[in-house]
């Protein structure tokens, strides 16, 4: 079995907010730093005092602005975090990438090598020690056609790349439409379509997608 602990948008997490235009401070990028060296120290301390024994923990930053970084130099997790640790992985929460700019799947391809050429390799993973935390596109939100394109899009980009785990957000939507309604949901557009199954039961395209996917013995993504 494989544990991997991570902690969720770390480039949230450094701005204490979601305003992506407001750069994080030196305090707190510092101090990200050092908190996720101490909670790899940690895991690699246990690791070597417990041993493998059939199951293996690794430890996990998520990054989620990659792009900004990657276009126009701005400070995020990716540029000034990930370079000062020795952590397994990185977790891609791929929002800016994926379904921003879902009609280019190469800014994807090129998010992840960005994210690759500035976290250090890994003993257990090597250069390809980055994976996909979050990746998805509302039903409500996008067209099926948009939807059928970008998601097989990703995966392949992924795979291809390299990438160990790719997660999809996600089996049921958490999101409602409208955030000043909280009555129970009862209909498929009460929320906004991050899902496998939506609110009535039917499974979306997504579900058929990827249930066949796992279920193929066929390179046919």
């Amino acid at each position: 079995k494989t544990f991997v602990l991570q902690h969720w948008e770390g480039d949230w997490l450094i701005r204490g907010n979601y305003n992506g235009k407001v750069d994080p401070t030196p305090e707190a990028i510092n101090g990200m730093i050092e908190w996720l060296n101490a909670r790899q120290k940690g895991v690699n301390q246990a690791r070597q005092e417990l041993g493998l024994n059939g199951v293996r923990v690794y430890h996990a930053a998520e990054v989620n602005r990659v792009v900004d970084s990657m276009r126009e130099g701005k400070p995020n997790m990716v540029n000034t975090v990930l370079p000062q640790t020795e952590l397994d992985l990185a977790s891609y929460s791929a929002w800016d990438a994926v379904t921003a700019h879902h009609e280019n799947p190469q800014v994807f391809r090129e998010a992840l090598d960005f994210i690759a050429a500035h976290i250090p390799d890994s003993p257990d993973f090597g250069d390809r020690n980055v994976y996909v935390g979050e990746f998805g596109m509302p039903e409500n939100n996008f067209s099926p056609g948009q939807i059928q394109k970008a998601t097989p899009n990703a995966v392949k980009t992924a795979l291809d790349w390299g990438c160990p785990y790719i997660v999809y957000w996600q089996l049921y939507c958490n999101e409602l439409a409208d955030r000043q309604k909280r009555s129970p949901i009862r209909h498929n557009e009460a929320v906004r379509g991050f899902r496998l199954i939506r609110p009535d039961g039917s499974k979306a395209w997504t579900w058929e997608y990827f249930y066949g996917l796992l279920n193929s013995d066929k390179e046919n993504f």
